[in-house]
């Protein structure tokens, strides 16, 4: 009987420090910080479901941020928006302050000078861009080379990446940057992809297009064509100063505004132009030389060899 009587007592003994040692525990308050899982599919739940009560060790806990990268949807690797541009009088404390009120944007509040990335900039013109990596996503940021087709000076590089701004000219139409990245699941996959940074010069929108994981939040509405350049009203009638399209146009012909490419280097804005009858076409690509302000024009009748074209 006492041996039972000692065992009974060794365990009330052993649950009472258990419990002692528990409410102790330095860093814990009313309100505990959460950290994310690696992702909603580890726990077999619904995205922002915390896995610990604790962040890791020398993570900095944003709580805006981690509201809004918890509800990013699983398939989400990136998502992108476009904040503004910045000049003579738009500075970057101006568009943070418009945009932090944004519906969704509360986690540009915790942007910090640590979280501003630069590229290539000018003192005129400068667009500013917020980059949302998924948990656990390394991101690179850096200049982008076509005839390498791979970054050749790098800008940015993290592990497991907090969101970001960056900041490039704004000036031009060419692909300056490229952003890549990795995420990594738990269960040892991973997923990657890139996007070129910029906004394509026949939508005026990010370059998202094609890139599955890669989601453009940017609220288009809020900007004018002071910001977001329109573009495709000069390159139309650019265009028509081509002796051959002029000529087609005016025998019932069509125009018609297709994608951007990048060609030798640069980029341009591609029209198909159309007989009446719709069996004659021919590839028009236009750009505007940063530099000079210059025009060009090139055009292909087979989609892969490009010649300069005459002007009527």
């Amino acid at each position: 009987m006492k041996k039972w009587i000692a065992i009974l007592l060794a365990m009330l003994l052993l649950v009472s420090c258990s419990g002692k040692v528990e409410t102790e525990k330095p860093g814990v308050t009313e309100k505990p910080v959460v950290y994310p899982p690696t992702s909603p599919e580890q726990t077999g739940g619904e995205a922002g479901a915390p896995e610990t009560d604790q962040p890791p060790e020398g993570m900095t806990v944003k709580e805006e941020t981690l509201a809004y990268r918890y509800g990013m949807d699983g398939y989400e690797d990136l998502r992108v928006a476009f904040l503004g541009c910045m000049s003579d009088g738009r500075d970057l404390d101006d568009i943070l302050a418009r945009a932090g009120k944004w519906p969704g944007f509360a986690l540009l509040n915790e942007i910090t000078e640590n979280d501003i990335v630069y590229g290539l900039c000018n003192g005129f013109a400068n667009n500013v861009y917020l980059i949302i990596p998924a948990f656990d996503t390394d991101l690179r940021v850096g200049k982008y080379s076509w005839f390498a087709n791979e970054i050749v000076e790098e800008w940015y590089s993290a592990d497991s990446s907090d969101p970001i701004l960056f900041i490039e000219t704004a000036d031009g139409m060419d692909v300056l940057s490229r952003i890549e990245y990795v995420r990594h699941f738990q269960n040892g996959e991973s997923s990657e992809g890139f996007m070129d940074a910029g906004l394509n010069v026949m939508s005026g929108k990010l370059r998202t297009d094609y890139h599955m994981g890669i989601v453009d939040v940017t609220p288009y509405d809020k900007f004018s064509s002071e910001e977001i350049p329109f573009y495709q009203q000069f390159f139309f009638d650019s265009l028509q100063e081509v002796a051959e399209v002029s000529s087609t146009l005016e025998k019932g012909g069509s125009l018609t505004a297709m994608e951007e490419m990048v060609h030798e280097g640069n980029t341009y804005a591609v029209y198909d132009l159309s007989d009446a009858a719709g069996t004659s076409h021919t590839l028009y690509a236009i750009r505007i030389d940063p530099d000079s302000g210059h025009r060009k024009i090139i055009y292909s009748t087979n989609y892969k060899d490009w010649y300069t074209a005459g002007m009527g």
